[in-house]
């Protein structure tokens, strides 16, 4: 095991929930009689840098399927919060019409459509192809795509600074 952020192999286990099956996985009555997919639920810590992270990764692929569940507008409390949030951050940084907003998992855009609101460029980046449909029908710009240096590097490159 190597850390994921300092790359130190001086990391210890601090918890062991035995096998999970994925979470956000909702399944409907016919897909019960299946045989499922559990995984290993540890986490463990680098000594070196403090960083808690999770001693098996699930693939992608595996977490956010066709059909992936969560809808990050679903709460009231949630979208109050992205909408205060995203206010604050604007007036903080003195963001306008010229700065571009990212949100890597942006789910179904509901934080950026708050930026839009208050005059930002916004462009969302999520896994899901169900999600990023319903934040495009929302008016959310989303590539569907996991981030990666190379996704960061190409919308970089097309999405420079408006004068």
């Amino acid at each position: 095991m190597i850390c994921r952020m300092c790359r130190s192999e001086n990391l210890y286990q601090f918890l062991d929930l035995g096998f999970m099956p994925p979470a956000d996985e909702f399944l409907r009555q016919e897909q019960l009689r299946y045989p499922r997919a559990y995984y290993p639920l540890d986490v463990w810590m680098c000594r070196d840098c403090g960083l808690s992270q999770l001693g098996y990764v699930v693939s992608p692929e595996i977490l956010y399927r066709h059909d992936y569940p969560y809808e990050a507008s679903t709460t009231r409390t949630g979208r109050e919060h992205f909408a205060k949030f995203a206010g604050e951050a604007v007036k903080r940084f003195g963001l306008g019409g010229s700065d571009l907003v990212i949100d890597v998992g942006s789910n179904v855009g509901v934080l950026l459509s708050n930026f839009k609101a208050n005059g930002t460029r916004i462009l969302g980046i999520d896994p899901a192809a169900n999600i990023v449909r319903i934040a495009e029908k929302n008016g959310v710009p989303t590539l569907n795509e996991l981030f990666s240096a190379d996704l960061a590097a190409k919308v970089r490159a097309n999405t420079a600074k408006r004068p």
